[in-house]
Protein backbone atom coordinates (compact mmCIF):
# COMPACT_ATOMS: atom_id res chain seq x y z
CA UNK A 1 0.00 0.00 0.00
CA UNK A 2 2.97 2.42 0.50
CA UNK A 3 4.35 2.20 -2.56
CA UNK A 4 0.78 2.68 -4.28
CA UNK A 5 1.00 5.66 -2.04
CA UNK A 6 4.28 6.78 -2.96
CA UNK A 7 3.72 6.85 -6.78
CA UNK A 8 0.72 8.61 -6.48
CA UNK A 9 2.24 10.82 -4.77
CA UNK A 10 5.03 11.08 -7.41
CA UNK A 11 2.72 11.39 -10.59
CA UNK A 12 1.42 14.26 -8.54
CA UNK A 13 4.32 15.96 -8.06
CA UNK A 14 4.83 15.86 -11.46
CA UNK A 15 1.42 17.21 -12.72
CA UNK A 16 2.35 20.14 -10.08
CA UNK A 17 5.93 20.71 -12.04
CA UNK A 18 3.83 20.48 -15.52
CA UNK A 19 1.38 22.82 -14.48
CA UNK A 20 3.96 25.06 -13.44
CA UNK A 21 5.83 25.21 -16.41
CA UNK A 22 2.64 25.62 -18.53
CA UNK A 23 1.58 28.43 -16.61
CA UNK A 24 4.62 30.04 -16.97
CA UNK A 25 5.38 29.19 -20.92
CA UNK A 26 1.16 30.99 -21.21
CA UNK A 27 2.04 34.08 -19.20
CA UNK A 28 5.10 34.38 -21.64
CA UNK A 29 3.26 34.15 -24.46
CA UNK A 30 1.10 36.26 -23.19
CA UNK A 31 3.40 39.20 -23.41
CA UNK A 32 3.43 39.25 -27.58
CA UNK A 33 0.68 39.58 -30.43
CA UNK A 34 0.09 37.08 -32.29
CA UNK A 35 -1.10 37.32 -36.12
CA UNK A 36 -4.30 35.22 -36.23
CA UNK A 37 -6.21 36.17 -39.36
CA UNK A 38 -5.05 38.26 -42.81
CA UNK A 39 -8.43 39.35 -44.72
CA UNK A 40 -9.83 41.15 -47.37
CA UNK A 41 -12.51 43.42 -46.98
CA UNK A 42 -13.40 45.44 -50.82
CA UNK A 43 -10.28 48.12 -50.75
CA UNK A 44 -9.05 47.06 -47.19
CA UNK A 45 -6.67 44.34 -46.15
CA UNK A 46 -7.46 43.62 -42.49
CA UNK A 47 -4.70 42.05 -40.13
CA UNK A 48 -6.00 40.74 -37.11
CA UNK A 49 -3.79 40.21 -34.07
CA UNK A 50 -4.19 38.51 -30.66
CA UNK A 51 -2.47 39.46 -27.68
CA UNK A 52 -3.49 38.60 -23.52
CA UNK A 53 -6.82 37.64 -24.60
CA UNK A 54 -7.75 40.81 -26.80
CA UNK A 55 -8.04 41.27 -30.17
CA UNK A 56 -6.54 44.08 -32.66
CA UNK A 57 -7.48 44.48 -35.97
CA UNK A 58 -4.95 46.96 -38.33
CA UNK A 59 -6.85 47.62 -41.62
CA UNK A 60 -4.42 49.23 -44.45
CA UNK A 61 -5.70 50.71 -47.47
CA UNK A 62 -5.12 47.44 -50.16
CA UNK A 63 -3.58 47.59 -53.82
CA UNK A 64 -4.02 45.77 -56.83
CA UNK A 65 -0.74 44.20 -56.04
CA UNK A 66 -1.74 43.06 -52.86
CA UNK A 67 -2.32 39.58 -52.70
CA UNK A 68 -3.95 38.28 -49.11
CA UNK A 69 -4.49 35.32 -50.31
CA UNK A 70 -0.67 34.07 -50.67
CA UNK A 71 0.00 36.46 -47.61
CA UNK A 72 -2.17 33.93 -45.35
CA UNK A 73 -0.31 30.49 -46.84
CA UNK A 74 3.10 32.32 -46.02
CA UNK A 75 2.18 33.24 -42.73
CA UNK A 76 -0.62 31.41 -41.11
CA UNK A 77 -0.74 28.24 -42.53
Amino acid sequence: MHKRLADIQAAYSALEAAHKELTARAEAMNKHAYLIGIDRDGKLNKFTFVRDGKFTVIETYGTLEDDPAAWKRELLE
